[in-house]
């Protein structure tokens, strides 16, 4: 099992949700077309953009710039303006390097958006060292609307993520040493624009609990990819974030049971990468 190579935290989400969902998605690579384009992925691009333009000492505005000239969609709904949306996010990258300059004045940056490992199974937004040549790995997360007393909430479990675990262990291997501190720092674009943190502290036991699971389930992956086991589906997955957000392959399960047939009416299927 050792030997099973690590999987990409954000699929490893998915198969915890529901390894049918996994499945779908990661290799029969069925996807849920998009109805309507909204900006707020881009947003958070352009910010991650600029703020490890920042730390890679150029000019932060410029990644900000690059990213919506880049993935600016031609066929953005009228009511989205690229000039608006661009000012906002220089506005927002504003009160984060503000917020960095108060809270971090001391930090070496070790890495910034570094892929780890030569399959690149797992990217940090920034590493770094910080007093007493603490090991740090930060993430930012980008919320375009979310009301101040809901901050909180999102900053809630971070010591119990997947993705953050992982990132601990991955820069602990590529670097030797274990990481001290993982800071989890959410952005707030309105309806106030609000920077908040949350940091907890990563102990051996903690993260060899989390690996033997972690092996595990990449094992479990494996094992399906090739047709081995089933993937089976995860019924408590289907309403995770409550019943307006539905897990995106619930038509595949509950309208079409299944049926590849019938899941083509509700999905688009990329034949190419499958």
């Amino acid at each position: 099992m050792t030997g099973i190579p690590p999987v990409r935290p954000s699929e490893t989400t998915d198969f915890i949700r529901c390894p049918r969902l996994w499945h779908w998605k990661h290799v029969e690579r069925w996807e849920a077309p998009i109805s309507t384009w909204t900006p707020e992925r881009l947003i958070g691009a352009a910010l991650h953009a600029g703020i490890a333009a920042y730390w890679r000492g150029q000019p932060p505005g410029g990644g900000v710039l690059l990213a919506f000239g880049t993935d600016w969609p031609p066929d953005a709904p009228p009511e989205f303006s690229q000039d608006a949306l661009e000012s906002h996010t220089l506005k927002v990258l504003d009160k984060v390097l503000a917020w960095i300059a108060k809270e971090l004045p001391d930090v070496r940056p070790v890495m910034v958006e570094e892929p780890l490992g030569p399959n690149g199974h797992t990217t940090p937004d920034l590493v770094t060292r910080e007093q007493a040549d603490i090991l740090t790995v930060t993430d930012w997360k980008y919320h375009h609307i979310l009301d101040a007393d809901r901050v909180r909430y999102r900053l809630e479990g971070i010591e119990r993520t997947h993705q953050f675990l992982h990132y601990c262990w991955a820069v602990g291997e590529r670097l030797g040493e274990p990481v001290r501190q993982f800071r989890k720092v959410a952005i707030v674009g309105g309806p106030r624009i609000l920077i908040r943190e949350a940091t907890f502290q990563p102990t051996l036991s903690m993260l060899e609990q989390w690996l033997t699971g972690a092996r595990q389930m990449w094992e479990d992956m494996a094992e399906m990819r090739a047709g081995r086991r089933v993937a089976y589906q995860r019924e408590a997955g289907c309403f995770m974030y409550g019943p307006k957000w539905p897990c995106p392959m619930y038509e595949g399960c509950w309208t079409c049971h299944g049926n590849r047939e019938k899941m083509a009416q509700f999905y688009t299927r990329n034949v190419d990468a499958a």
